[in-house]
């Protein structure tokens, strides 16, 4: 159920005008299960669900990056080195007590339905100035998405 979330999600942020979107994102120590670039350069995480126990799990993680209240004041956070927003994307069924900081969308039956907007834990914007390597980026990404 995973892997049909993560294709839809990607569809479904694409046609709301996010200029990137990449699943199964790794950079350094973290990962995300899809990452987002808006219009406006803002950055997403989106971390999918399917159970309580998958949730928890993420507690006992080594690198744990949003982990209660001190992810607000993490090194990270403050010097934009993690995503603008986080959110968490599950199905209707599955019922999770979601932290603050983070947003909530849930699926159900093929559809997304934001239930919780995410605040953003910083408003720092991706650089993208540098047309050649904004152009290497778009490139990329489309390739990418040609494979799928």
């Amino acid at each position: 159920m995973t892997d049909e979330i993560t294709r839809k999600l990607c569809r479904y942020l694409r046609h709301r005008g996010h200029q990137f979107v990449i699943p199964n994102f790794y950079y350094g120590n973290w990962e995300c299960d899809v990452f987002s670039m808006t219009m406006s350069n803002y950055t997403n995480e989106y971390e999918i669900k399917i159970s309580k126990a998958d949730f928890e799990n993420d507690k006992y993680k080594s690198y744990r990056p949003y982990h209660g209240e001190t992810q607000l004041k993490s090194v990270d956070t403050i010097l934009g080195k993690r995503t603008s927003k986080m959110w968490y994307v599950f199905p209707m069924t599955l019922e999770l007590d979601i932290p603050p900081y983070a947003g909530i969308i849930i699926y159900n039956r093929g559809q997304f339905k934001t239930i919780r907007e995410a605040p953003f834990l910083h408003k720092r914007k991706v650089d993208m100035s540098n047309k050649l390597l904004y152009n290497i980026a778009v490139r990329c990404y489309d390739r990418f998405n040609s494979l799928r």
